[in-house]
């Protein structure tokens, strides 16, 4: 019986290791340059809060939720909100259900802002790694939970992917998304039961995370920041070192910003997507690769990433929310 334990035990482990490499495997360092680069190209025009190029970047998301089967959340993908002097922006939500056989009833938040500067004195700024690094992660990673669920892969909360508008634009689209959940104007595609506040369980903002130009104090170029672990439950505090280490991401990970608990703290309540949540004390996470000299800068271009470490930055993101999932 304790032979037959251990061969079920060793199987056990071999699936998900096979799962593991198969998933990891969909990231690639090509895909991801032709993403970002579309995202950060002149068609899109910096993506500035409100405008056209901003549509077009909504559009190519809305048509990646779609390849990764992504459930469109109330009846329609995109949701508008006013800012501002009078623009509209649109987050676009889609949905990846823990089981549709036993509905759940408990969510997470996985986003990232899609918007950037746009075009300021006749120059684009491209915003490659601020943010079109996190919208290519948020629709990769979406692709990758897609197909574990068609490996069969239930979860013990629903997924809802968002791309937020209006980062630039005072925080507006995450806070349009916050006043959508606590009102209950969102409704679950499968259950049509409003979403409420009180069944969101955390939060994952993925926020410039495709350069390697800001070092942490090692020097090493593949790094990430995550900023809110605390904010976890503790068993779960030691999910981030167990992946690390179990699924060869490798990386150096730091938690907090660059040892600053002043510019730590700035980050992660005041100047991040995750602001109206944090402050009504639920469980958030910042992803990031920091600041750099390119930041908010007409050369923040593709060209200026390291796309293997990204690659490696988003297997470690997927496999994370896996394990608290």
């Amino acid at each position: 019986m304790y032979k037959k334990i251990l061969i079920l035990i060793a199987l056990i482990s071999l699936d998900i290791t096979c799962f593991s490499q198969s998933v990891d495997n969909m990231v690639g360092a090509g895909d991801l340059e032709d993403q970002i680069g579309f995202l950060s190209s002149e068609m899109c025009e910096g993506r500035g809060p409100g405008s056209k190029g901003a549509s077009i970047a909504a559009f190519w998301v809305v048509d990646h939720f779609k390849r990764a089967n992504l459930m469109p959340v109330s009846e329609t993908y995109s949701k508008s909100f006013r800012f501002g002097d009078g623009k509209t922006g649109h987050n676009i939500m889609g949905m990846i259900p823990g089981s549709q056989r036993v509905p759940r009833d408990t969510y997470i938040i996985v986003m990232a802002h899609y918007d950037h500067l746009g075009i300021l004195h006749d120059r684009i700024y491209p915003g490659a790694d601020s943010n079109a690094s996190g919208v290519a992660s948020l629709v990769n990673i979406a692709s990758m939970f897609n197909y574990m669920k068609s490996l069969g892969r239930t979860y013990s909360s629903n997924i809802l992917f968002v791309a937020l508008d209006g980062k630039e634009a005072s925080m507006a689209g995450a806070d349009a998304l916050y006043s959508l959940i606590g009102s209950a104007r969102l409704k679950d595609p499968i259950t049509k039961k409003l979403i409420s506040i009180n069944k969101i369980r955390m939060v994952i903002d993925i926020d410039q995370v495709g350069s390697s130009l800001a070092p942490l104090r090692s020097g090493r170029e593949d790094f990430l920041i995550m900023i809110g672990n605390e904010t976890m439950p503790k068993s779960k505090q030691v999910t981030a070192n167990f992946v690390n280490r179990n699924y060869g991401t490798n990386l150096e990970l730091a938690f907090d910003y660059y040892g600053s608990e002043r510019f730590t703290e700035m980050f992660y309540k005041r100047v991040t997507d995750l602001r109206p949540f944090v402050q009504k004390g639920i469980p958030s996470i910042l992803f990031t690769s920091g600041i750099t000299m390119k930041t908010n800068k007409p050369d923040d271009t593709v060209e200026t990433l390291n796309l293997d470490v990204l690659t490696k930055r988003i297997i470690f993101m997927f496999h994370w929310i896996e394990n608290m999932l």
